[in-house]
């Protein structure tokens, strides 16, 4: 199971040099664990927390360890605690990496605690939290330890009272001293060797050490993925809201984002026609609506059915990444409609597999550029209707795209600034395109493993997104979107089911949406929510601090989404919260 090391040394230490001390037990604790690692260490009477999804053994080539190092090396007084993890309850998040943290205490916990009933506790879903709930709200006391039926070992520093203490009831936590030079030493294994002496005290019970205080407690934020509190003191556009972080949005030192700065009012690509326009185009014809089963698409059949004399089939393409919560929606909607409602499904096996290679390729080299490939399965939605109204003798087709989703940022990231006005989000100008392709091709050059089997898929995917999805009618191109009226009308009229992971009801029946949102949102510091709320405040639809409110809610990390996502396409979590700390930790070295 997991590894526990630590030392604490006194303000005469004059041992071994302590840099050297800690890549040693960095080394012991990757033995026994190696699903993330998780510091605690108290030096210059400032204590600060690591937490990481890395190995340890990929964690010490990191800027963040050398800066421990260097205040470790600083300090005449240290506490360093290190956990290597090995996962055995408890989602793959930062929440359950160590240690555990609640009202000044800190804990590490090495075991599967049983002697409870309760699958979780206040505090966290795993039973190291369970058991620390315990510690905390004296239930259990510490010295009950020997009394546990299942194996339990840990280290609980109260850094309020200065009080360390470490215990197991299985033997699995080894003590030395060296009084000569100052040093008390702790670890999972016997560990006298690392600190010059033969005798390890193998502890079943508990044992207490008073220790230096913290005089500063502290965090440090190097990475925290998922963290909203950096943004407090973030600036922000003067007219929408949106964060200086999006700096695809901005020109040069601007207080005014770039959409806001445009003059004038902003045109669709389509001649804008009132919705009455729109119904009577519509009277007494046959009509294929792209359905994806998102709320947008079920207000828009909505809307359409009321039509009359209109003809509706319903086009849904499943490319192995509609979640099932999106196919019970879209169930209710054509029910409740009696609409017909056709389903084309890709060959999912082999779309998950080119999903996975991609993935794996990605985690090992990530790149904002790229992220974009992990969704280029699902863009022959554009194409599918369009055969269908043609099999069909269907005269009209209509998309349902929300005109506010527009998420100028992606392009951006591939190194191509749109300088298109629209609101539809695939419009950009030819010359954009080609650039877009030239910037895609380089991405594959600099990591070939991207090149595999998935490529014909993802060339398709651009085709059918920025030529296709052109030729179509746009629903809300006619009628004014606006989120709470959608919401309002999808839930009173078909009881339409909404996330229980989110508040927001956009994107969930879209499986991919946790993960890149969240590779986004740790790496950047803002998410295509942050493009949505803007937009809002821009139509007069919220204000900026109700956007802002939003946006606390909407950016926090979705580990559930992101564990479906997992199970979904056949990588395991771990290695995706790897692959996105990877691309964090690179953007933070380049700024």
């Amino acid at each position: 199971m997991c590894g526990i090391y630590g030392f604490f040394t006194e303000a005469n230490y004059s041992g071994t040099k302590k840099s050297e001390l800690v890549k040693s037990l960095i080394s012991e604790v990757e033995k026994r664990g190696s699903d993330g690692i998780g510091i605690l260490h108290v030096s210059n009477s400032v204590l600060s927390t690591h937490k990481s999804f890395l190995k340890p053994s990929e964690f010490v080539k990191t800027d963040e360890f050398e800066k421990i190092l260097e205040d470790i090396e600083s300090s005449t007084e240290t506490i360093f605690i290190v956990q290597g993890r090995l996962s055995t309850s408890g989602s793959v998040s930062l929440e359950n990496q160590h240690p555990l943290n609640l009202d000044e205490s800190y804990f590490f916990h090495n075991g599967i605690f049983l002697d409870d009933k309760e699958d979780s506790g206040k505090f966290g879903p795993s039973d190291s939290w369970v058991l620390f709930d315990r510690f905390m709200d004296k239930s259990l006391t510490p010295d009950s330890i020997l009394n546990m039926e299942s194996e339990n070992s840990y280290a609980l520093l109260d850094a309020r009272n200065r009080k360390l203490q470490i215990g197991s009831n299985t033997g699995s936590m080894f003590l030395a001293d060296n009084d000569q030079s100052g040093i008390s030493i702790f670890g999972s294994e016997p560990v006298s060797r690392l600190i010059g002496v033969k005798i390890d005290e193998q502890l079943r019970g508990t044992k207490d050490f008073k220790i230096l205080g913290a005089k500063q407690p502290s965090k440090f934020t190097d990475f925290e993925m998922g963290n909203n509190s950096f943004r407090k003191n973030e600036k922000y556009c003067e007219n929408c809201g949106l964060t200086k972080l999006a700096f695809t949005h901005f020109s040069n030192d601007k207080d005014i984002c770039n959409r806001c700065s445009y003059s004038g009012t902003e045109v669709n690509v389509s001649i804008l026609e009132k919705k009455e326009n729109l119904y009577r185009l519509l009277e007494n014809s046959k009509v294929v609506v792209g359905f994806s089963g998102g709320r947008d698409s079920s207000y828009a059949l909505l809307q359409l059915s009321k039509i009359p004399g209109i003809e509706i089939i319903a086009v849904s393409y499943d490319w192995g990444g509609v979640t099932d919560l999106g196919r019970r929606n879209q169930s209710r909607v054509c029910g409740k409609l009696k609409i017909e409602h056709v389903w084309i499904s890709a060959d999912i096996e082999k779309k998950r597999r080119n999903v996975q290679k991609n993935l794996l390729a990605w985690i090992q080299k990530p790149s904002l550029a790229t992220i974009p490939l992990m969704l280029a399965g699902d863009k022959a939605m554009w194409r599918y209707p369009l055969q269908i109204a043609k099999k069909r003798q269907a005269k009209y087709v209509v998309y349902c795209t929300n005109p506010l989703e527009r998420t100028d940022f992606k392009v951006a990231l591939a190194g191509v600034k749109s300088k298109s006005n629209s609101t539809r989000p695939q419009v950009v100008a030819n010359i954009e395109r080609i650039q877009l392709m030239a910037m895609y091709a380089l991405e594959l050059l600099r990591n070939p493993r991207l090149l595999n089997s998935s490529l014909l898929d993802s060339l398709l995917g651009f085709k059918y997104y920025f030529f296709d999805s052109a030729k179509n009618i746009q629903y809300f191109d006619y009628e004014e979107w606006n989120e709470a009226k959608v919401n309002a009308a999808l839930k009173s009229e078909f009881g339409w089911e909404f996330s229980k992971n989110k508040k927001s009801s956009w994107r969930i029946g879209d499986i991919t949406t946790p993960f890149y949102n969240m590779a986004y949102f740790s790496s950047l510091g803002f998410t295509e929510f942050d493009t949505l709320r803007a937009n809002q405040v821009r139509a007069g639809h919220i204000k900026i601090s109700e956007a802002l409110e939003y946006l606390v809610e909407d950016n926090s990390p979705d580990y559930q989404g992101i564990r479906d996502y997992s199970e979904c396409m056949g990588v395991p979590q771990l290695s995706l919260m790897r692959g996105i700390e990877r691309l964090t930790r690179r953007r933070s070295m380049n700024k």
